[in-house]
């Protein structure tokens, strides 16, 4: 079993999994944010970054700012998930150190610490719930939006019975991550009619 810090496995990571970005992750990856990185970058390649305006994807110019931008969010993940993560790509069992520390917004569909703050429209990749700022003071409404029909209250069931915030949106499976990859800082439990949901303890069972 190998040792590695949490610093070393997130770049080995970010490395082994540049040569399997698509087109549209490429894309993605380069123009999602105007913020560049501290990488060494040539100033024409920087221009196209800043304007999203990309000529080529496969420049190998781009290696050191893509490497970086997965690193962001890697970091964003539990070193549990990590070392699957890192174990998936070379088949070697991992042990991480080195501290994690949680996003700071929490979903209010899953509880995990998915979000960067509250109530702007992030996507929860643990339950794929979009947080518009719906919380328990509403949780029984229907708004609409991102959502569909689906109010605060059902997604919590669907999520704790389905393990997705809808499951009619099977297209989004494929690019949930599991419970563990967060930290958990809500719990939540169907009530004994299953009509409802209620919060409980992170140490219950």
């Amino acid at each position: 079993m190998t040792t590695l810090t949490r610093d070393d496995a997130i770049s080995r990571i970010a490395e082994l999994r540049l040569p399997k970005l698509d087109y549209e992750e490429l894309y993605f990856a380069l123009t999602e944010n105007a913020n560049i990185p501290d990488v060494d970058l040539p100033d024409d390649l920087r221009q196209q970054v800043e304007r999203a305006k990309v000529k080529d994807l496969h420049d190998p110019r781009f290696i050191p700012l893509l490497i970086a931008r997965q690193s962001e969010r890697l970091r964003e993940y539990t070193n549990r998930y990590l070392s699957e993560c890192l174990e998936a790509e070379t088949g070697e069992s991992v042990v991480l150190t080195g501290a994690y520390t949680p996003l700071p917004a929490i979903c209010p569909c899953c509880g995990a610490a998915s979000l960067e703050e509250q109530g702007v429209w992030e996507i929860c990749t643990v339950c794929w719930w979009e947080d518009d700022g719906q919380g328990d003071h509403n949780a029984d409404d229907v708004l609409g939006g991102p959502n569909g029909g689906q109010s605060l209250t059902r997604a919590r069931i669907n999520y704790l019975t389905h393990g997705i915030f809808d499951p009619k949106r099977d297209d989004l499976r494929a690019y949930q991550v599991p419970r563990y990859a967060y930290a958990e800082r809500r719990r939540f439990r169907m009530t004994a009619d299953g009509k409802g949901v209620i919060e409980v303890p992170l140490d219950s069972a």
